[in-house]
C-alpha cells in the first residue's frame, strides 16, 4: 500500500502575514512530493477555497482556517464556511455543526501569543492534536504535544505552519493510501495517520512580521480581510 503525505497546516496570501499565492501552494507541494495540504489561514477559508479551485485532479486540497479563540488558536479542517472567533467551546461547536475537524496546534510553543492557555483542559475536546509544527522554536514543544495526545489518546497530524514557500512540507502528516478530502478524515479520527518534520530556521517569523508590517502599510483597512495571528 502507498503512503502518502500531506501538510495541514500552511496559510496564504489570505493571511496577512504569509507570502504564498495559492497557486503556488499547489505548485510547489506537487514539486516536493505532497499529495495534499490544509490551508488554514487566520481567521479566513478564502485561501482554502482558492486552493481547492486551482488544485489539479488528484491532488488533495483540505480548506480550514486557523480560528482564534479566548485561550489561543484552533485550526478547523474541511469547512468552507467562516467560523468565527470565540470561546473555545463555542469554536469547537461551530466548527463540528459546519462539518469540520478541530485540531489544537502548537499548544506548547511560548513563542507564539497563539500558545493555548490551560491546553490539557481544551485538548480533551477537540478531534486531534497538532504533534509537530515546524515553526515551533524548539522540538521540545512537539514533543510535549506528542505527550499530551498520547495521555489523552487524541490523534496527532503533522503541519509545517508554512507562510512562505522555504516553509512548505517541512512537517506532514502519512497515512496509507487516500484518494479524497474524506479518506483523510476518516484516517485522522481513527488514529490511522504518523507525523514527521523538521524546524524551520528562526528567521521565518521576522519574515512573517515583516510582510504583517508591509500589508498593514500598504493596504487600506476595507481590503484587510484577513485576520492577525
Amino acid at each position: 500500500m502507498v503512503t502518502i503525505k500531506l501538510d495541514l497546516h500552511v496559510h496564504s496570501i489570505y493571511s496577512r502575514d504569509a507570502g504564498l499565492a495559492p497557486k503556488d501552494i499547489v505548485e510547489i507541494s506537487v514539486r516536493k512530493g505532497l499529495a495534499g495540504v490544509a490551508v488554514t489561514d487566520h481567521g479566513t477559508v478564502k485561501g482554502g477555497l482558492k486552493v481547492k479551485e486551482v488544485s489539479p485532479p488528484g491532488f488533495i486540497a483540505i480548506p480550514g482556517a486557523e480560528v482564534k479563540t479566548s485561550r489561543g488558536d484552533l485550526l478547523v479542517l474541511f469547512v468552507e464556511d467562516e467560523v468565527k472567533p470565540g470561546e473555545p467551546l463555542e469554536v469547537i461547536e461551530k466548527a463540528r455543526e459546519l462539518g469540520g475537524l478541530v485540531i489544537l496546534p502548537h499548544p506548547f510553543d511560548h513563542a507564539r501569543r497563539a500558545t493555548m492557555k490551560k491546553a490539557e483542559e481544551v485538548a480533551r475536546k477537540v478531534d486531534a492534536i497538532e504533534g509537530f509544527n515546524s515553526r515551533c522554536l524548539s522540538n521540545y514543544s512537539n514533543l510535549r504535544a506528542v505527550e499530551l495526545a498520547k495521555a489523552l489518546g487524541k490523534p496527532t497530524t503533522g503541519g509545517s505552519d508554512a507562510h512562505f514557500a522555504l516553509e512548505l512540507g517541512r512537517a506532514f502528516t502519512l497515512m496509507d493510501e487516500a484518494e479524497r478530502p474524506e479518506d483523510v478524515r476518516e484516517a485522522i479520527l481513527k488514529g490511522e495517520v504518523w507525523v514527521e518534520g523538521r524546524l524551520s530556521p528562526p528567521y521565518v517569523h521576522l519574515m512573517s512580521r515583516v510582510r504583517k508590517t508591509w500589508m498593514s502599510l500598504t493596504s487600506s483597512p476595507s481590503s484587510r480581510g484577513a485576520e492577525d495571528p
